[in-house]
Order: structure tokens, then sequence, then C-alpha cells
């Protein structure tokens, strides 16, 4: 072991050889096997078989394949006589072609100009201000004001100050405050308001016009319930009502009172 210290070989190979002179007698001889061999050195089988060719090549050792045997090596340090410097492991590499090496920065030619394009941020960038939103429906109740604005988005209306506006003019018309018309809007599901649509569930709206055929109709109503004593059916199962009889009922009430 001794001997084997200051010899000069390649890494893998000498890994190889300090296992196999750990393993062997006084007489140098031993027969660890390959996988034992690779374990010891960290290394794959094929990498140890290599190395052992090489070892074998400088006549570090000799190796003896006994027939049904494992290889027995046999040390022989005193007989190295290194043939060649390469690595067992590693292939030879081609010389590389020639390169110029790179100018430094400072030593560039002055007969030629560097051309080096800098881009700077741009100076005018357009800065986004944050411009919290007017409260449009100031002193309305909070409730009411987020129903309507649900309601609005919901039917892709958006509220402006101008809409605002129109639906408080309207409101001021009806003699409604702003807050009563958004809450009848969020109830009969209106974007806007109109003073017209709520004129006729006013007590002081102006009374519907009838007809000539709408006053005859609702006087022959009359006349049959007070005849019947029953209320005119309104609904779709009433009964067939001969309106000529009616007709003859309210002529001869006609001449009773004439008489």
């Amino acid at each position: 072991m001794a001997k084997i210290w200051p010899l000069q070989m390649p890494t893998v190979a000498k890994a190889v050889y300090i296992s196999l002179a750990d393993n062997a007698n006084d007489h140098g001889l031993c027969w660890p096997s390959i996988p034992t061999i690779s374990k010891r050195v960290c290394a794959s089988e094929r990498t140890v078989y290599r190395a052992i060719n090489w070892l074998e090549e400088n006549r570090l050792l000799t190796k003896d394949n006994g027939a049904g045997k494992s290889t027995r090596y046999t040390l022989t340090p005193d007989n190295y006589s290194p043939l060649t410097d390469v690595h067992p492991c590693q292939s030879v590499t081609p010389p590389l072609t020639q390169c110029h090496p790179t100018p430094d920065r400072v030593s560039v030619d002055p007969c030629h100009t560097v051309t080096q394009t800098i881009i700077e941020p741009s100076l005018n960038r357009k800065r986004t201000v944050n411009i919290k939103e007017p409260n449009l429906l100031e002193g309305v109740d909070e409730e009411v004001a987020q129903d309507f604005q649900k309601l609005r988005k919901a039917k892709k209306a958006p509220l402006t100050k101008t809409a605002i506006k129109a639906i408080q003019s309207e409101a001021q018309k009806a003699g409604m405050t702003l807050e009563q018309a958004l809450t009848v809007c969020c109830q009969r599901g209106w974007v806007g308001f109109k003073a017209a649509w709520v004129e006729s569930d006013s007590p002081n709206s102006k009374p519907q016009v009838l007809s000539f055929r709408e006053r005859d109709e609702l006087a022959k109503r009359k006349a049959w319930e007070e005849m019947t004593g029953r209320k005119w059916p309104e609904d779709d199962s009433r009964q067939v009502i001969d309106m000529n009889f009616t007709a003859g009922l309210l002529g001869n009430k006609d001449d009773t009172e004439s008489n």
C-alpha cells in the first residue's frame, strides 16, 4: 500500500488500484468482484472496467480469468511505466479553433465608432388618478339608494348626475321627495321616473271620462243588480245574461215611472 500512494495516475484508476490493494494479501493477490469495487469507489461498473484495463495496460496489475471463478488480480506497482497521460474515463477532445479575444471596452480602436442604443423611460407617461365619485344620492336612505343602483346596473343604465336631476324634477312635480320617487321606482322596476306615471294613484287626480258606450254598459249593470238583487258577475264563469231582457226591464221601469 505504501508503494501506491506516490504513483501518479488518473483519479478513478488510482481509486480502483487502492481498493484492490486494500483487499490484496502479502503477495499482492486479490479477487474482488466488479460490483464490490464499484460501490467502494462510487463509480459505475463500466468505469471500473475501463480503469482496470488502463491499470493492466500500464503494467500495474495482471488479470487471471479462471474458468468458472472470479477474476484474480495480481498487483505489480514496481512495474509501473505510464504509457499515456489520458484519463481512462475521458475522451480526447480535438483542439479548439483559434478565436480572437473579445476586445476590452476600454481598449477600443479609436478609428472605429461603437454605437450603443440606450432606451430611456418616457417622461410623458400618463398618470392614473383615482377620482372619488360624488355621492349622487346624498340624503336618500342608504338601503333605497343601494336598491336603485342595483336596479339601474341590472338594466345597464348608468347612474349619472343628469339622470338624478331629471328624477328629482319629476318628483317635485308629483309632490314627492327624491327618496319617495326612488322607492316607487324600486317597487315597480323603473329606472326612471315621470310625474304622469303616478298621477292616477293620487287622490286629487281628475276623474276618468267615460264614453257613451261605457256609460250605457254601466247603466245596464246597475239596473240588472237592482232588479235581481245580485251583484254583476265579474269572473269568467259568470252566467249568460240576456241584455235584451235587461233592456226590457229598463223600458218597463221607465213606463211605470211616467204613469
